[in-house]
């Protein structure tokens, strides 16, 4: 039985799943979109659980049609009250005889949201002592969770939180 929580060291792999899901999500929603591949997975070197974050940008005006699309394609949109200018999709399916999860983050160029997503990747590839700190975290989590998400989210929230105010101040 495959654990969705385990944690995994990240060498750099997901960039080949990255494409491969962006190749598809370009023929769903459109080949103007904004594709951008974001979370642990999109920083080398940091391990986590192998989700695949992918944050997809468009103009306003496309959102509903591409929430429609995406749901057509079978990523199941969940309702985040609280983040309001992007909403959430994820994807589980069997790649590899692998379990792969996906969680797409629809929103628009200029939202915050698409800012805060970015500049965390693109600081923590610039900050290898960050990358260290914030894995050691993210493998006590896993350890304090075990198997459940909302632990593993509330155990790591603070530092992860002061971590992208800090990377959102230094966005360009």
């Amino acid at each position: 039985m495959f654990n969705k929580y385990k944690f995994r060291e990240n060498p750099g792999g997901y960039s080949k799943l990255f494409q491969r899901e962006k190749s598809k999500l370009k023929k769903i929603v459109g080949c103007n979109a904004l594709i951008k591949h974001v979370g642990s997975t999109a920083v080398k070197g940091l391990g986590g659980k192998g989700i695949l974050d992918i944050v997809i940008a468009l103009p306003k005006s496309k959102l509903v049609f591409a929430r429609a699309k995406l749901q057509d394609a079978g990523y199941a949109f969940k309702c985040l009250p609280e983040i309001t200018e992007r909403d959430f999709f994820k994807k589980e399916y069997i790649y590899r005889k692998c379990f792969r999860m996906v969680h797409l983050h629809l929103t628009f160029e200029k939202s915050i949201e698409y800012k805060r997503l970015i500049s965390f990747v693109e600081y923590m590839n610039s900050h290898p002592e960050e990358i260290k700190k914030y894995e050691q975290i993210k493998k006590e989590a896993v350890k304090y969770a075990k198997g459940d998400g909302k632990k593993y989210r509330a155990y790591k929230n603070n530092y992860l939180k002061k971590l992208t105010q800090k990377a959102f101040r230094n966005f360009e």
